[in-house]
């Protein structure tokens, strides 16, 4: 893994891209409507390999691969019982979803210049297209089912990001807040909606 992060920096360097890798804690939840309540949120993370090219002072063009474990609590409030695979959500009752995603996110970061030599600060924003890996559903009374087949194959959102980088040399570590908005449905062939949502705190480092 070391040897495979030092070929990809020196490659990236000699074509003036900078390489970088994220772990972003999330609280995650799943904005809901025509049948299905939002019930809570839980805890996600998305990890991300970043690329980042800039095309003129300050402003620079990145694209990443990332693997995104995200869901929350949802209520079944319609009349009807909610079919999975192998599960019913019941109607009136809840249950918390998981699902994961190998996403690619494409976008432009907006950065001030340093101060004191040290700091800057950025602006982020892009759109991101994930294919679902797994999906999982746990009822009310805890047992988990495995509902990777009813979860939609793709996904599509915007991501939105503010930061500080911290200056050390030609290396940055990076700290900051990000915003994913899911635009498109993940339950698959339901007539009810859903789409990811999820705040995160981005920490990373930038070579």
């Amino acid at each position: 893994v070391l040897l495979l992060l030092i070929t990809l920096n020196s490659f990236a360097q000699e074509r003036g891209w900078k390489f970088g890798l994220n772990v972003d804690p999330a609280i995650t939840w799943l904005s809901a409507k025509d049948g299905l309540d939002s019930d809570g949120s839980r805890v996600g993370i998305e990890a991300s390999a970043i690329a980042e090219k800039y095309f003129v002072k300050n402003i620079s063009f990145y694209l990443g691969l990332s693997f995104m474990d995200m869901g929350g609590k949802v209520k079944n409030v319609s009349e009807n019982d909610l079919r999975f695979s192998d599960f019913d959500l019941k109607s009136l009752t809840t249950a918390k979803l998981h699902a994961q995603y190998l996403s690619f996110p494409l976008g432009i970061k907006l950065s001030t210049n340093d101060f004191a030599g040290l700091y800057s600060i950025y602006f982020s924003g892009g759109l991101v297209t994930g294919f679902r890996v797994g999906g999982e559903i746990k009822d009310a009374t805890g047992k988990e089912h495995y509902v990777s087949g009813d979860v939609s194959m793709m996904m599509a959102g915007a991501q939105f990001g503010t930061g500080v980088r911290y200056s050390l040399g030609s290396t940055y570590l990076i700290g900051g807040i990000k915003y994913n908005h899911g635009f498109t449905d993940i339950l698959k062939g339901s007539p009810l909606n859903s789409q990811l949502r999820s705040f995160s705190l981005s920490l990373g480092i930038l070579f």
